[in-house]
C-alpha cells in the first residue's frame, strides 16, 4: 500500500510497507531541512522564533503602558503587524492568537480593536484569557502563531 503525507507546502509519499502500526517513513522523502531561526532575542526569550514555514512571535505588550486598552491593543496589534511584515508575512497568515486581559470586563472594548484588525476572510483561531498579568500598568498581552 501506498502512503502519503499531506503537510502545508504539499504532498509527500511515504514508503510502502506491509505494516500499518510502525510504518517507517522512507528517509528520501523526510523533511529533514528544518531550521530554527531565532529574532530579537535576549537572554529570557526571543520577540519571533521561525521553525521551518512556521512563525512564533512571544507575548507582546504596549510600551505605553499608560494608555488604556483600546490604546495598548492598537500598539501591540500595529507591533505584531510589523513583526510579521519584517519575516515575510501578515495577518492573513495567522494560525492562532492568544489573548491575555488584566480586567476581562475590557473584553469588548478589547475585542472591537481586534476584530477591525484581523483579515475577516482569515481569521486565526483565538483564545482569551484573565490571568494576572506580569506588570499592573499592562491592560493586554497578545502572542500569535502564522505561517511564512
Amino acid at each position: 500500500m501506498a502512503l502519503s503525507l499531506v503537510a502545508a507546502n504539499g504532498l509527500y509519499p511515504l514508503a510502502e510497507t506491509s505494516e500499518i502500526i510502525g510504518a517507517t517513513i522512507n528517509s528520501k522523502y523526510r523533511r529533514n531541512e528544518m531550521t530554527i531561526k531565532r529574532y530579537d532575542l535576549c537572554s529570557r526569550m526571543s520577540q519571533a522564533v521561525v521553525h521551518g514555514d512556521t512563525i512564533y512571535l512571544s507575548g507582546q505588550v504596549a510600551d505605553d503602558w499608560t494608555a488604556g486598552i483600546k490604546q495598548q491593543t492598537e500598539e501591540i496589534l500595529h507591533k505584531i503587524e510589523s513583526i510579521l511584515h519584517s519575516l515575510g508575512s501578515d495577518k492573513s497568515k495567522l494560525l492562532s492568537a492568544q489573548i491575555w486581559l488584566a480586567d476581562v470586563r475590557e473584553f469588548d472594548e478589547m475585542n472591537a480593536v481586534w476584530e477591525g484588525w484581523i483579515d475577516p476572510k482569515n481569521p486565526p483561531a483565538r483564545a482569551t484569557t484573565g490571568p494576572t498579568l506580569a506588570h499592573h500598568h499592562v491592560r493586554v498581552e497578545i502572542a500569535v502563531i502564522g505561517v511564512l
